[in-house]
């Protein structure tokens, strides 16, 4: 435990020296006008419609100032709370790849790789809050899928859509592996709540758009997003010199052992063969590639566990 929290500390301070090095003012001016343009519904899309993690902050701005009385900038909510953030995901994490049946001294690498990703993935980014929110999201209903806890999906998919729209993926995630793991038949037969996830994060997603309306869309990078954004992702050396370092060794350890792949866990297997895809045409087409925190889900429920897993199954 401690090892995760240090480590995580030091992320944390790294990506705030980062900051403060850019400009000193760069929270109040990127982070706090942000939140504010949210909370008054005038942000442009897809921001207005992350309203979750928002919400988290303006709750933790009202319960501090109005009635604890306490006088202090109010940029450090969203520092406390990313810490909060990084260190729930980390715990979840170290529980997930338990699940998967790695050993202790695996898990403790995995971390190191997530938290090492975690460094190298604050490139052209506020704090982010919403990402590591979702990574919470994504970890937690993992580890209901392979526990079983098949109701609380819906939990997870009705308020990830809330925080952000790659949550989406979530309920899919879960019908599809327990497709595989049972068959359609008994899927369709087997319970409502296969399907209910579905249904509510679907509404969810409508609804937060319903209540804000239609919006502009945000220009990553200052690029139109589609096949103008792909190309600028794969003609910038910046997009390659980052996503290596963010990634580390974890890609060449799952290609040396790639033969250890089909003796993975259904649920990371099936995972992997569903969210990589989907996730890497959607960030090349419609996110900059350099922002590697945009890959901070899939690196560490799918990469770095297919990686230590196969590494283990040696030893």
């Amino acid at each position: 435990m401690f090892y995760i929290v240090a480590l995580s500390t030091a992320t944390i301070a790294i990506h705030l020296n980062y900051l403060f090095l850019q400009d000193p003012e760069y929270l109040n001016k990127v982070q706090m006008k942000r939140h504010l343009n949210i909370m008054e519904g005038v942000a442009a899309a897809p921001y207005q419609y992350r309203i979750l993690s928002e919400l988290i902050v303006e709750a933790g701005l009202i319960f501090c100032k109005k009635l604890l009385k306490f006088k202090f900038e109010s940029i450090y909510v969203f520092i406390f709370l990313r810490s909060i953030y990084v260190y729930i995901s980390l715990i979840l994490i170290y529980y997930y790849y338990h699940l998967l049946g790695l050993s202790k001294s695996y898990i403790i690498v995995g971390i190191g790789f997530v938290i090492s990703a975690m460094s190298w993935a604050f490139y052209n980014s506020d704090l982010s809050l919403n990402i590591y929110l979702d990574l919470i999201f994504y970890t937690l209903s993992m580890i209901f899928i392979i526990s079983r806890y098949d109701y609380l999906i819906i939990i997870t998919s009705l308020l990830g859509v809330l925080n952000r729209e790659t949550a989406l993926l979530i309920p899919f995630l879960f019908l599809i592996v327990r497709l595989k793991e049972r068959g359609v038949t008994s899927v369709f037969s087997f319970n409502f709540i296969t399907l209910l996830p579905i249904f509510s994060s679907i509404l969810s997603f409508m609804l937060v758009r319903y209540i804000y309306g239609e919006r502009s869309m945000a220009t990553p990078g200052g690029v139109n997003q589609g096949f103008d954004l792909f190309f600028y992702n794969l003609t910038q050396p910046k997009s390659w010199v980052y996503l290596l370092l963010f990634l580390n060794v974890v890609p060449i350890l799952i290609i040396i052992k790639s033969q250890k792949y089909k003796s993975m866990p259904t649920t990371l297997r099936v995972t992997s063969q569903v969210m990589l895809p989907i996730w890497m045409v959607v960030h090349v087409f419609f996110g900059v590639v350099a922002e590697t925190r945009l890959f901070l889900v899939p690196f560490s429920i799918v990469l770095v566990p297919i990686a230590m897993l196969s590494i283990q199954k040696d030893n």
